[in-house]
């Protein structure tokens, strides 16, 4: 599919499932999500702006539900995809803010210095060496009558040293 994303000269791209069995519908979209990036490094426009329009034989998943499934997956495997030279720190922070403000979350970015004296010294002292200020964003969803806490912990790296000062030649390639 990717690959003939690249001749495509219209932006717009509809994807029919014929299932015989729609238990294997979210399978199939997640398959197809990751095939069709938002980034691909070969194109002049660096970023895709294909929208997905899904149509099922059948399915006990709503289409919606289902084009959310791909348009999330889509949306991560850009931030695992993209460079930090074109994704960087001030990029993340700045999508991070637009999806809380999208859905009503809570946000908050400790930048620069800031995590330093808030205690998050591996953050600081890693990323202060980067072009931009580290930085390390929180976001929160606290719905009414929710009766649970659950925390998701994910870690984007757009700067690292890598390490080199304490590897061995050993353990270098």
């Amino acid at each position: 599919v990717a690959s003939s994303l690249r001749k495509a000269k219209d932006s717009r791209l509809e994807i029919v499932f014929v299932l015989d069995d729609g238990a294997y519908a979210v399978a199939a979209v997640n398959a197809v999500g990751r095939g069709i990036p938002l980034y691909n490094s070969h194109q002049d426009k660096s970023r895709f702006d294909y929208h997905v329009n899904l149509r099922l034989s059948q399915s006990d998943v709503p289409v919606e539900r289902l084009s959310s499934v791909a348009a999330n997956i889509r949306q991560g495997a850009m931030l695992v995809d993209a460079p930090s030279s074109e994704l960087n720190v001030n990029e993340v922070s700045q999508l991070a803010e637009d999806v809380a403000k999208l859905y009503g979350a809570g946000f908050e970015c400790v930048r620069g210095e800031e995590l330093r004296d808030r205690g998050y010294g591996g953050i600081w002292g890693v990323g202060k060496g980067s072009a931009q200020p580290p930085a390390l964003v929180i976001l929160t969803h606290d719905p009414p009558g929710a009766e649970q806490t659950i925390c998701l912990v994910g870690k984007g790296i757009t700067f690292d040293t890598g390490g080199n000062q304490i590897k061995g030649d050993t353990f270098m390639p």
